[in-house]
């Protein structure tokens, strides 16, 4: 397997929910230099990276999928507290709006997405370890579907 860079950030970030559309990466949130949340919806194309909008609260952590024509975010953290929110992006626009919650504020977990439903493994509550799979489809609400054996983050 070979990689190559889709491009170069202006500064560095870490810890952004990251999903794609086509050839196009979609990066919201994440942690800046100085180690504070931010806000930024990103998008990386040919090799050029432009901010494209503002997500109504700064998070890291989270984790985002594409569902349709829209990335949805799901959680994460803001450097005080764990996050419930559900957030639908315009990966065009940039435009973000909360949709939904998640049955309990979480960071640091997975997303994936099959037959147009996303599921959220695992994560971290701010003082535990989560052992659930939340299922969650846009117009509906989230919840738990399965627990794993053990926690994961």
């Amino acid at each position: 397997m070979s990689s190559r860079a889709a491009g170069s950030l202006a500064a560095p970030i870490q810890d952004a929910a990251i999903t794609t559309f086509g050839r196009r990466i979609l990066l919201l949130g994440g942690l800046d230099a100085a180690d504070t949340s931010t806000a930024d919806v990103r998008t990386i194309a040919g090799g050029r990276v432009r901010t494209i909008g503002r997500l109504p609260i700064v998070f890291h952590d989270g984790a985002a999928v594409r569902i349709g024509s829209y990335a949805y975010e799901f959680g994460g953290g803001d450097g005080v507290r764990q996050l419930d929110q559900i957030l639908r992006v315009d990966p065009k626009t940039g435009t973000a709006i909360r949709v939904g919650s998640l049955p309990a504020p979480s960071s640091d977990h997975a997303a994936t997405v099959l037959a147009g439903e996303a599921y959220v493994v695992g994560g971290y509550t701010g003082a535990s370890w989560l052992n659930t799979i939340v299922a969650w489809r846009p117009g509906k609400s989230a919840r738990v579907v399965a627990r794993l054996p053990t926690p994961l983050r």
